[in-house]
């Protein structure tokens, strides 16, 4: 009986906990490429997550979903940004990796 109540209760804290990790998108902001979703959140800056969700507000993805990457402190969303030339998503701070790119923020060959 006490495992059926401590159940009970642990699901309706994942079911409660859930809810509020929704990261709503406007779908103007949302393109995919490379097996993925990229959700632009402004200055030519992405963040990646592999599944996106809709509901009667909208399309959402978890805060859990969103690509991260560790820094010896803490962990933060892995930002990348989009070549203006070939639309190749690169992290961020680094020249663009297509080497067949015409940009002049390509990696040389």
């Amino acid at each position: 009986m006490n495992k059926l109540i401590l159940t009970l209760l642990a699901m309706a804290f994942v079911a409660t906990g859930t809810a509020s990790d929704r990261m709503y998108i406007d779908e103007n902001e949302l393109y995919s490429s490379q097996n993925a979703f990229h959700i632009h959140i402004g200055h030519n800056e992405y963040i990646r997550t592999e599944i996106i969700h809709k509901d009667k507000t909208g399309l959402y993805t978890y805060e859990n979903d969103i690509t991260t990457k560790l820094d010896s402190l803490s962990s933060t969303y892995e930002k990348t940004w989009k070549c203006p030339y070939c639309h190749q998503q690169n992290p961020m701070k680094e020249k663009c990796s297509n080497v067949d790119c015409p940009s002049k923020y390509q990696v040389k060959k």
